[in-house]
């Protein structure tokens, strides 16, 4: 009996097939995604996380490197169709003149645009006074670029860069001879001191002034924007 046993259990086990054995070259694309896919929904999110990251990292980042590059395109786009009609720098601005600097460069939008949908009045504050090389460097490059028509900054900045003759002769301004700004020149020099400046509230030193750049492309805008900056129009 007991042989009889023996021999029915080696034929059985010889008659029980091996497990088949599947290799993962051997399955189908979407057999893999969706084996993969079992595999990252058993892991916790404590797991899931830094899984995905460390084998998908690079496809997560291909949508955010998307969105960046899409975005830059964007901007770029647009400010090729951005047409300048005044460019105002002014210097030593308080920190928080963002407010100020919107506003001014609404009204002088409004003031001196033909109501072109692509016009704007650019204002930087990036400007400091002083005659140390930083200050310098950074009127050299403002120079060299011709972006700039007015400069409005403190006295002594404002007669250091007289010095230099980077101004242009107020009288040379188109409408000067009218007489409307001459009784805000003192010794050549411009000076803001009306509302119509003082409303921004850019600025804590004083006296404020202003100067149009020899460089300046939009010299006609230049003469109207100090105009209202004078308080000489509403």
């Amino acid at each position: 009996m007991r042989i009889e046993y023996k021999e029915e259990n080696e034929q059985e086990t010889q008659s029980t097939p091996e497990p088949e054995i599947i290799h993962e070259s051997d399955l189908t694309k979407q057999e893999k995604r969706r084996m993969e896919w079992e595999k990252i929904k058993g892991l916790g999110w404590k797991k899931r996380l830094p899984y995905l990251w460390t084998y998908y990292k690079v496809w997560l980042l291909v949508p955010v490197i998307l969105i960046v590059v899409i975005t830059s395109g964007i901007q770029i786009y647009h400010n090729s169709l951005e047409e300048p009609i005044l460019y105002i720098n002014v210097s030593d601005t308080v920190l928080e003149s963002d407010e100020g600097t919107q506003r001014l460069a609404a009204d002088l939008l409004q003031l001196c645009g033909s109501g072109g949908k692509y016009e704007t009045v650019p204002i930087t504050t990036n400007i400091l006074s002083g005659d140390d090389y930083t200050a310098s460097l950074q009127m050299s490059i403002w120079l060299s670029s011709g972006d700039m028509d007015i400069l409005i900054c403190d006295e002594e900045t404002y007669k250091r860069f007289q010095e230099q003759e980077i101004f242009m002769d107020l009288a040379e301004l188109p409408g000067y001879d009218d007489g409307s700004l001459q009784e805000h020149v003192k010794d050549g020099i411009l000076y803001l001191e009306d509302e119509n400046w003082t409303q921004y509230e850019l600025v804590t030193y004083e006296p404020v002034c202003a100067g149009v750049l020899n460089s300046s492309r939009h010299a006609e805008a230049a003469y109207k924007a100090l105009l209202y900056l004078c308080g000489e129009t509403e």
